[in-house]
């Protein structure tokens, strides 16, 4: 009798440190995973736009998901004189400016993304171009009247592409709107060296008689 007392508790003394080491496993595993979660969450939103990241749209890409509504890609212009004149830091106060006016026009169903650097992407489930198009507008007017922080009022332009897709692989979607992005960005030099052309014109007609050649000379 002793002796099947002492192998019974034996036994439960076993089962309790058992059942005590796979409920540490199980605290373990269970705070592993958040944190794997969280760090997923960290790779997918871009930490300085708020948007998600180019790992998600690199995912969003591979998965080749078919789009039923309009993709929008949106570019910055004059980005790089924003940095090589005011600094990085006015740079990143810009994306994070661009990410808030993002963020304010796509509903829960959308997907925005920064593609890299200055460039983004949407996916505006459902929607048609001639809604999307006046979404963009209206974040190139509020871009128009951005105030820089110890800079003032520094008007910013974006360029965009605007593709509206029915069942379109993303893949295809994105190469269309990119392209249209950088078509609608060459036409914007053009139509500013145009302009910049016919200031020269105007300022040297302006000039005294005598005055015109000597920047030659």
């Amino acid at each position: 009798m002793e002796t099947n007392s002492l192998v019974g508790a034996l036994f439960l003394l076993v089962l309790i440190a058992l059942l005590h080491e796979n409920r540490r496993l199980c605290e373990r595993a269970s705070r592993l995973k958040t944190l794997h979660m969280e760090l997923r969450q960290d790779l997918e939103v871009d930490p300085l736009t708020g948007l998600r990241s180019s790992a998600a749209l690199a995912r969003l890409r591979a998965s080749d998901e078919a789009v039923d509504g309009v993709v929008a890609v949106l570019d910055l212009d004059h980005m790089k004189r924003v940095n090589d004149e005011l600094g990085h830091l006015a740079g990143d106060e810009v994306l994070k400016e661009v990410g808030n006016l993002i963020r304010a026009c796509i509903r829960k169903e959308d997907v925005a993304c920064r593609w890299g650097g200055d460039e983004f992407m949407i996916v505006f489930r459902g929607q048609t171009a001639a809604v999307v198009q006046g979404r963009l507008r209206q974040i190139e007017e509020r871009l128009w009247r951005f105030r820089l922080r110890r800079f003032g009022v520094f008007p910013l332009s974006i360029s965009w592409g605007v593709v509206e897709a029915r069942n379109l692989p993303l893949v295809e979607a994105l190469a269309a709107a990119d392209e249209q992005m950088y078509r609608m960005k060459r036409s914007r030099k053009r139509e500013q060296a145009a302009r910049e052309e016919n200031r020269g014109i105007f300022e040297d007609a302006e000039r005294p008689a005598g005055a015109r050649g000597e920047g030659g000379k």
